[in-house]
């Protein structure tokens, strides 16, 4: 993961095209995969709210990006502002840690309940 936000971070124009085209593809694969166990499951699927899901998904995808840069520059700026305070940077950081994890664990709820209360079949 380091290695990818540093070609975003620093790299050239095709390296960076590079990495976004693998991420890219990753998320079609995905998106595809899911479809087409839908469809191997019950062989007819609501387009509906498989559209919902991938949605939803996608947006998902955008804000755990934005959630994960600002939990990075909120480290980074933290270690740096409180670099004489070993203490203190440890519990502060320590508590950014706990916000971070709990924030995803509520995340992953949401999506469990959100994907398990929708019907991908027409009935």
């Amino acid at each position: 993961m380091r290695t990818i936000w540093e070609m975003l971070r620093d790299g050239n124009a095709k390296e960076r095209l590079a990495v976004t085209a693998d991420l890219v593809s990753i998320v079609g694969v995905s998106i595809a995969s899911i479809i087409a166990a839908l469809l191997a499951i019950e062989g007819k699927v609501d387009t509906t709210a498989v559209f919902g899901v991938v949605l939803v998904g996608l947006l998902s995808l955008a804000g755990a990006a934005l959630v994960l840069a600002s939990f990075l520059f909120l480290s980074s700026f933290l270690s740096a502002f409180l670099q004489g305070y070993r203490t203190i940077r440890f519990l502060t950081l320590f508590a950014l840690w706990c916000f971070f994890l709990a924030g995803a664990l509520l995340a992953v709820w949401n999506a469990y309940e959100v994907l398990s209360s929708t019907s991908f079949t027409v009935d």
